[in-house]
């Protein structure tokens, strides 16, 4: 993407290639649990889902103290992991 416009760039960067990414991740950790005895019920799915996106943002959340400092850190404790949560649940 660093041959487009900076803009169009960054957009495709977060919403395209991180986005997609991201939630594809979560997808595939439920969908590999899918069909195996743990799930006993289906409501259980959107616990399952709000694991994985817990777990994702907390990795991230790790990877972003590390670069940036824990004031990111804190901040998207706040703002990330709710969003997270509130996205795995629609995945």
């Amino acid at each position: 993407f660093s041959r487009l416009d900076p803009w169009i760039s960054a957009f495709l960067t977060a919403y395209v290639q991180a986005g997609l990414l991201e939630e594809a991740l979560k997808y595939n950790a439920i969908r590999a649990i899918l069909w195996k005895d743990l799930v006993a019920d289906p409501r259980a799915l959107l616990v399952y889902a709000c694991g994985a996106a817990n777990g994702f943002a907390l990795v991230e959340n790790i990877l972003y103290v590390i670069q940036s400092g824990l004031l990111t850190g804190i901040v998207r404790a706040f703002l990330s992991v709710p969003a997270h949560t509130a996205w795995g649940m629609l995945a």
